[in-house]
């Protein structure tokens, strides 16, 4: 298997198509947030079949793309300071700095409130709620992770360990052979029902390995709107700067 870019040229730009060859059956075409486009064909696929499928596909490219490229990304930092805001299981959290004796952080009624030794101090302040970011995703996600096993354990598989990280252009991924999930640092900025989706994807990457038939039959049977919260994750991606 290999991987190579194509030039495709649209109505008013041009982009840069990368192909994948996978094991599957069928042409899949996939435009993500940050608008990089991937296509993933059967192994021995000719070139000239491959244009004429995305010569076919120029009006879905340019409607998804002017669609995700007219959405302003509205975290292109993380700004910690007194009257902001920050996001988490997607709801909007105010952000109250106090001068302390001892760090800490806690969170009331949408509000989040930073106690701290360096309350001036931008980089520091930062750091405090990145360390307390990770903490609470990591417990959040081994919670929503303990909900959801039960699911894949009646098929004896070993309950997965959880690793988080920042990602650009995925929400998370599997390691079957190391038997652990890493997840999206941003994840914790979602509501609750989408990190579910995730989690439920990754597990069911434990029994099947590619995205077939049965494996979006085994997602849907245990999570029937699973479309519904793709959307939203979608949608969610194309806000922030990953």
């Amino acid at each position: 298997m290999s991987n190579y870019e194509l030039n495709l040229k649209l109505k008013d730009k041009s982009i840069n198509v990368l192909i994948e060859e996978k094991h599957i059956k069928n042409l899949r075409l996939k435009v993500s947030p940050s608008c990089e486009v991937k296509m993933s064909i059967p192994n021995g696929v000719k070139k000239d079949e491959i244009e004429k499928f995305l010569s076919s596909k120029k009006r879905w490219l340019e409607r998804n793309i002017n669609i995700f490229e007219s959405l302003k990304p509205y975290e292109n930092k993380a700004y910690i300071t007194n009257g902001g805001s920050v996001k988490i299981l997607g709801r909007e959290h105010n952000i109250w700095i106090k001068p302390a004796k001892e760090d800490k952080i806690e969170v009331a009624d949408l509000k989040l409130y930073i106690y701290s030794q360096n309350h001036e101090d931008k980089e520091k302040l930062k750091k405090q709620y990145e360390s307390f970011y990770k903490k609470e995703a990591l417990k959040f996600f081994q919670e929503r992770l303990d909900f959801l096993y039960p699911i894949i354990k009646k098929h004896k598989i070993k309950k997965p360990a959880i690793k988080i990280r920042k990602m650009k252009t995925r929400w998370g991924s599997c390691n079957k052979s190391k038997q652990y999930i890493t997840l999206n640092y941003n994840l914790f900025k979602t509501p609750k029902s989408c990190i579910d989706y995730v989690i439920l994807h990754e597990l069911a990457h434990f029994i099947y390995p590619q995205h077939n038939k049965l494996f979006y039959d085994f997602v849907s049977i245990h999570m029937p709107d699973w479309k519904d919260r793709k959307k939203q994750l979608d949608y969610e991606m194309s806000k922030m700067i990953l």
